[in-house]
């Protein structure tokens, strides 16, 4: 193994799901591809904990993924469209990249996840300061939002 996390689900299986919704991986990883969770794989985990040495994540890497929480990794330099598409779950985004009350991950000015679970009610996003793009995708399937 290379390092990398491919786009396929069986590649996915190398991690340890802990019976209690969370993925953990124990060895070298630089690399999460896109599409890595599918909704068959990504069903009933809640949590990821991917090591510091991630680099970069994949477009759609956790599309579909029920993710409450997602720590970005310490080294994480890139990160493709639409990583969390489909989720509505997320309440907290922590780790390097995250804002100070832990509902987005801001990485080189561009706004790259966001925690759709700790929307206000009105459905008004406000976008933090500091931030210069938005991806494509970043709202994909998010009907909640009313307003950014």
């Amino acid at each position: 193994m290379d390092g990398t996390l491919e786009e396929n689900r069986a590649a996915a299986m190398l991690a340890q799901k802990n019976g209690k919704g969370v993925i953990v991986f124990d060895g070298p990883l630089t690399r999460v591809g896109g599409n890595g969770f599918d909704p068959v794989f990504g069903e009933g985990i809640t949590e990821i904990h991917l090591p510091n040495t991630v680099e970069r994540i994949g477009n759609q890497a956790f599309i579909f993924s029920r993710f409450t929480s997602f720590r970005a990794p310490d080294n994480l330099k890139s990160v493709g469209f639409g990583i969390f598409a489909f989720n509505n779950e997320l309440k907290r985004l922590y780790g390097k990249c995250a804002t100070a009350d832990e509902k987005f991950l801001v990485l080189d000015g561009e706004l790259i996840a966001y925690a759709a679970a700790s929307l206000p009610k009105d459905g008004t996003l406000v976008v933090p300061n500091g931030v210069k793009s938005l991806p494509q995708q970043l709202f994909r399937a998010q009907t909640k939002i009313k307003d950014v």
